[in-house]
Protein backbone atom coordinates (compact mmCIF):
# COMPACT_ATOMS: atom_id res chain seq x y z
CA UNK A 1 0.00 0.00 0.00
CA UNK A 2 1.08 3.56 -0.57
CA UNK A 3 0.80 5.11 2.87
CA UNK A 4 1.77 8.24 4.73
CA UNK A 5 2.67 8.62 8.41
CA UNK A 6 -0.95 9.27 9.45
CA UNK A 7 -2.25 6.14 7.72
CA UNK A 8 0.65 4.03 8.99
CA UNK A 9 -0.08 5.19 12.53
CA UNK A 10 -3.72 4.08 12.21
CA UNK A 11 -2.72 0.74 10.65
CA UNK A 12 -0.26 0.10 13.49
CA UNK A 13 -2.86 1.18 16.06
CA UNK A 14 -5.48 -1.21 14.63
CA UNK A 15 -2.96 -4.08 14.51
CA UNK A 16 -1.99 -3.28 18.11
CA UNK A 17 -5.63 -3.30 19.23
CA UNK A 18 -6.12 -6.70 17.60
CA UNK A 19 -2.98 -8.04 19.26
CA UNK A 20 -4.17 -6.67 22.62
CA UNK A 21 -7.60 -8.31 22.23
CA UNK A 22 -6.00 -11.64 21.24
CA UNK A 23 -3.64 -11.57 24.23
CA UNK A 24 -6.28 -10.39 26.70
CA UNK A 25 -8.76 -13.05 25.57
CA UNK A 26 -6.08 -15.76 25.55
CA UNK A 27 -5.06 -14.75 29.07
CA UNK A 28 -8.68 -15.15 30.16
CA UNK A 29 -8.97 -18.57 28.49
CA UNK A 30 -5.73 -19.79 30.11
CA UNK A 31 -6.84 -18.53 33.52
CA UNK A 32 -10.14 -20.40 33.19
CA UNK A 33 -8.37 -23.59 32.10
CA UNK A 34 -5.82 -23.36 34.94
CA UNK A 35 -8.67 -23.04 37.45
CA UNK A 36 -10.79 -25.88 36.00
CA UNK A 37 -13.50 -23.53 34.79
CA UNK A 38 -15.33 -23.70 31.44
CA UNK A 39 -13.53 -22.23 28.46
CA UNK A 40 -15.13 -19.02 27.18
CA UNK A 41 -15.92 -19.38 23.47
CA UNK A 42 -16.48 -16.66 20.88
CA UNK A 43 -19.85 -15.38 22.15
CA UNK A 44 -18.51 -15.11 25.70
CA UNK A 45 -15.34 -13.39 24.52
CA UNK A 46 -17.36 -10.96 22.38
CA UNK A 47 -19.26 -10.01 25.55
CA UNK A 48 -15.96 -9.33 27.30
CA UNK A 49 -14.87 -7.23 24.30
CA UNK A 50 -17.90 -5.02 24.83
CA UNK A 51 -17.00 -4.62 28.51
CA UNK A 52 -13.37 -3.83 27.69
CA UNK A 53 -14.41 -1.16 25.17
CA UNK A 54 -16.68 0.50 27.74
CA UNK A 55 -14.05 0.47 30.48
CA UNK A 56 -11.86 3.47 31.18
CA UNK A 57 -8.70 1.37 31.13
CA UNK A 58 -9.28 -0.25 27.72
CA UNK A 59 -11.42 2.44 26.11
CA UNK A 60 -8.77 2.89 23.40
CA UNK A 61 -10.28 -0.20 21.74
CA UNK A 62 -13.21 1.98 20.61
CA UNK A 63 -10.92 3.69 18.12
CA UNK A 64 -10.44 0.46 16.13
CA UNK A 65 -13.17 -0.84 13.85
CA UNK A 66 -15.30 -3.29 15.83
CA UNK A 67 -15.32 -5.93 13.09
CA UNK A 68 -11.54 -6.36 13.05
CA UNK A 69 -11.60 -6.97 16.81
CA UNK A 70 -14.43 -9.47 16.41
CA UNK A 71 -12.50 -11.25 13.65
CA UNK A 72 -9.54 -11.53 16.03
CA UNK A 73 -11.77 -13.24 18.60
CA UNK A 74 -13.15 -15.58 15.92
CA UNK A 75 -9.59 -16.50 14.92
CA UNK A 76 -8.69 -17.20 18.54
CA UNK A 77 -11.84 -19.27 19.02
CA UNK A 78 -10.95 -21.34 15.95
CA UNK A 79 -7.35 -21.79 17.15
CA UNK A 80 -8.50 -22.98 20.60
CA UNK A 81 -11.05 -25.40 19.14
CA UNK A 82 -8.40 -26.78 16.77
CA UNK A 83 -5.98 -27.27 19.67
CA UNK A 84 -8.58 -29.36 21.50
CA UNK A 85 -9.17 -31.59 18.47
CA UNK A 86 -7.07 -34.72 18.94
CA UNK A 87 -4.77 -35.96 16.25
CA UNK A 88 -4.47 -32.82 14.15
CA UNK A 89 -1.08 -31.77 15.55
CA UNK A 90 -2.17 -28.19 16.23
CA UNK A 91 -0.81 -26.70 19.44
CA UNK A 92 -2.54 -24.32 21.81
CA UNK A 93 -2.41 -20.67 20.67
CA UNK A 94 0.38 -18.42 21.89
CA UNK A 95 0.49 -14.80 22.92
CA UNK A 96 1.26 -12.37 20.09
CA UNK A 97 4.33 -10.16 20.20
CA UNK A 98 4.56 -6.55 19.11
CA UNK A 99 5.64 -6.03 15.47
CA UNK A 100 5.44 -9.76 14.73
CA UNK A 101 2.63 -10.76 12.38
CA UNK A 102 0.88 -7.39 12.61
CA UNK A 103 -2.34 -8.11 10.77
CA UNK A 104 -6.08 -7.54 10.86
CA UNK A 105 -9.01 -8.52 8.70
CA UNK A 106 -12.16 -6.75 7.53
CA UNK A 107 -15.10 -9.06 6.73
CA UNK A 108 -17.07 -6.27 5.03
CA UNK A 109 -17.32 -2.52 4.48
CA UNK A 110 -14.33 -2.33 2.15
CA UNK A 111 -14.57 -0.68 -1.28
CA UNK A 112 -12.15 -0.58 -4.19
CA UNK A 113 -12.04 2.19 -6.77
CA UNK A 114 -9.24 1.97 -9.31
CA UNK A 115 -6.00 1.75 -7.36
CA UNK A 116 -7.54 2.94 -4.10
CA UNK A 117 -9.11 0.90 -1.32
CA UNK A 118 -11.45 2.19 1.37
CA UNK A 119 -10.72 0.71 4.81
CA UNK A 120 -13.35 1.56 7.44
CA UNK A 121 -12.13 4.01 10.11
CA UNK A 122 -8.95 4.57 8.09
CA UNK A 123 -10.20 5.95 4.79
CA UNK A 124 -9.05 5.73 1.19
CA UNK A 125 -5.54 4.33 0.69
CA UNK A 126 -3.69 3.91 -2.59
CA UNK A 127 -2.35 0.43 -3.29
CA UNK A 128 -0.51 -1.52 -5.95
CA UNK A 129 -3.04 -3.65 -7.78
CA UNK A 130 -1.39 -6.76 -9.23
CA UNK A 131 -4.54 -7.82 -11.10
CA UNK A 132 -8.10 -6.74 -11.68
CA UNK A 133 -10.51 -7.53 -8.88
CA UNK A 134 -13.30 -9.65 -10.32
CA UNK A 135 -16.21 -10.73 -8.17
CA UNK A 136 -17.65 -9.70 -4.83
CA UNK A 137 -15.17 -8.74 -2.10
CA UNK A 138 -15.61 -11.17 0.80
CA UNK A 139 -12.79 -10.06 3.10
CA UNK A 140 -9.67 -7.95 3.15
CA UNK A 141 -6.54 -8.64 5.18
CA UNK A 142 -4.08 -5.87 6.02
CA UNK A 143 -0.62 -7.05 7.01
CA UNK A 144 2.73 -5.51 7.88
CA UNK A 145 5.89 -7.19 6.66
CA UNK A 146 9.00 -5.40 7.84
CA UNK A 147 8.33 -1.70 7.19
CA UNK A 148 5.68 -2.14 4.51
CA UNK A 149 1.92 -2.68 4.68
CA UNK A 150 0.17 -5.03 2.26
CA UNK A 151 -3.46 -5.68 1.50
CA UNK A 152 -4.89 -8.95 0.20
CA UNK A 153 -8.42 -9.19 -1.08
CA UNK A 154 -10.51 -12.37 -1.12
CA UNK A 155 -13.35 -12.35 -3.63
CA UNK A 156 -16.24 -14.61 -4.47
CA UNK A 157 -16.56 -15.17 -8.17
CA UNK A 158 -19.08 -17.17 -10.12
CA UNK A 159 -17.46 -20.13 -11.80
CA UNK A 160 -17.92 -20.24 -15.55
CA UNK A 161 -18.02 -23.58 -17.32
CA UNK A 162 -16.42 -24.01 -20.71
CA UNK A 163 -17.96 -26.67 -22.92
Amino acid sequence: MKTNSEIEQKLAQFAGCCRFVWNKALELVKYRLDHDRPVPWYNDLAGFLGLWKRSEEYGFLKEAHSQILQQTLKDLDKAIRSAFTKGNGIRFPKFKKKYVHDTFRYPQGVKVSGRRIYLPKIGWVRFFKSREIEGKIKQVTVKREYKHWFVSIVVEKEKTCVE
